[in-house]
Parts: C-alpha cells; sequence; structure tokens
C-alpha cells in the first residue's frame, strides 16, 4: 500500500497498524466514559468509524447480533442487580464498542492484522495468530450463519423477514447451531497456521507492506485528542 492510495475518509486505506491503534483507543474511551457527555462523545466517534469503514451497516448489526444479544443479557441482569442506570450505561458501551470492532475488523484481512500485531503490538508469532483467530471470530460467525440462509434458499425456504422482529429471531436461531462451527473452522485455521510454520515479522518480510503516511498520523493524533477530551470531561 503506498503513499497515494491513503484517503483520509476511507478507514480501508488506513495502515493495519493505525486501525488497531483505533480499536484500541475506542476500548479505552469505552472503559473511561461514564459520564452522559463523554458517552455522547464515545457515540459520534462510533458513528464516525462506521461511516469511515464504508462498511454497510445492516452487515455490521448481523455480525454483531450474537454479541448484542449477550450485551443485552448481560446489562438486563446488571439493572437487576446493581440499577437501571448502571446497566444502561454498560450495555450502551457495549454495544458501541462491538459495532466498532467488528467495522474495523472487516476493512482488514488476515494477513493485516498478522503483520499488524506483530510489527505494531510487538507480538510473537504465537500470540499474533491466537488473537487475529479471536478478533476474525465474529465475521466467521456471520459468513457460517449466511451459508445457512443459503443452504435454507436453496431448500425453497424464503430468506425474506416479515418484520425486524422476525429477522432478528431468524438470525439468533441460525446463530446458535453456528458457534460450534464457526469455533472448529477458527480452530482448523489455528492449525494450519501451525503445519505451514507462521512466524512473526521479526522473522520473514511482511506480508502486507506498513508504512505511516500524514494520513494516519493525522488519525493517530485526533484519537489522542478525543482520549484526552473524554477523560478531561470525566474529571471536570
Amino acid at each position: 500500500m503506498n503513499d497515494k492510495g491513503r484517503r483520509l475518509g476511507q478507514l480501508k486505506t488506513y495502515d493495519s497498524r493505525t486501525k488497531l491503534y483505533i480499536l484500541t483507543g475506542y476500548l479505552v474511551i469505552t472503559l473511561v466514559t461514564w459520564k452522559v457527555i463523554p458517552l455522547l462523545i464515545s457515540f459520534v466517534m462510533m458513528l464516525l468509524i462506521l461511516f469511515l469503514s464504508k462498511v454497510s451497516f445492516r452487515k455490521i448489526a448481523l455480525t454483531s447480533l450474537s454479541a448484542i444479544a449477550l450485551e443485552l443479557v448481560i446489562g438486563l441482569v446488571l439493572e437487576l442487580l446493581v440499577s437501571a442506570k448502571w446497566g444502561l450505561y454498560v450495555t450502551f458501551k457495549m454495544l458501541c464498542f462491538t459495532m466498532v470492532f467488528n467495522a474495523i475488523v472487516y476493512t482488514m484481512d488476515q494477513a493485516a492484522v498478522l503483520d499488524a500485531l506483530s510489527k505494531g503490538f510487538g507480538l510473537g508469532a504465537k500470540w499474533s495468530k491466537r488473537v487475529s483467530i479471536m478478533l476474525n471470530f465474529f465475521p466467521r460467525l456471520y459468513k457460517e450463519r449466511q451459508r445457512a440462509v443459503k443452504a435454507q434458499k436453496a431448500r425453497g425456504i424464503s430468506d425474506t423477514p416479515v418484520n425486524v422482529r422476525t429477522l432478528i429471531h431468524r438470525q439468533v436461531i441460525l446463530t446458535i447451531p453456528n458457534l460450534r462451527s464457526a469455533y472448529i473452522r477458527s480452530k482448523r485455521q489455528s492449525m494450519a497456521m501451525e503445519t505451514r510454520g507462521y512466524t512473526s515479522v521479526k522473522r520473514r518480510s511482511p506480508i502486507v507492506e506498513l508504512k505511516y503516511t500524514w494520513v494516519d498520523d493525522t488519525v493517530l493524533i485526533i484519537m489522542v485528542i478525543m482520549i484526552l477530551a473524554a477523560v478531561l470531561l470525566m474529571i471536570i
């Protein structure tokens, strides 16, 4: 990827390390924001990242569906055990992070993730492999669900939902059996990487060219400013 390919308005063109730094920065903001205004800042950032990713909202939402269902349960438990305010806060923060997480992961291929983890975060081959597989679990689960939908369509079962409730119910039903399938594929991928002797970029040339440009520098500066602003608003 060269300088000419970078576009400030397209997340996909950023350096792979920059994407993971954005994800890490958003995680920091998610953890430190517990007041209304900082939460609104994190929400606006989520919308901006979704826009820059150029990935359809429907695809991100369906990919995040299984995680969202779990997060709603966690939020409900917190509302019952702690307070409604804390339950809503935690649920909102988890939902926003899940959407950002999947939006960023969709802009990276497997090679880019491996090199970013190894060279950007200093992880060795073993941990780069493990983390990359975890990062790609939800997109893999989404693909398994889509295979099931296509199989049903081939058998004459309509894939057109009557309403939103029907769509969510169908996706949840398809998610449960495909969790095991996605896990098996992840395990097979791990075994395949071990068989092929995957090593980190410390021992080989990067699969993807890693090179910062003014676009990456600008994005990282903005991210740092947003983190500082969120922290200051929490202190004030």
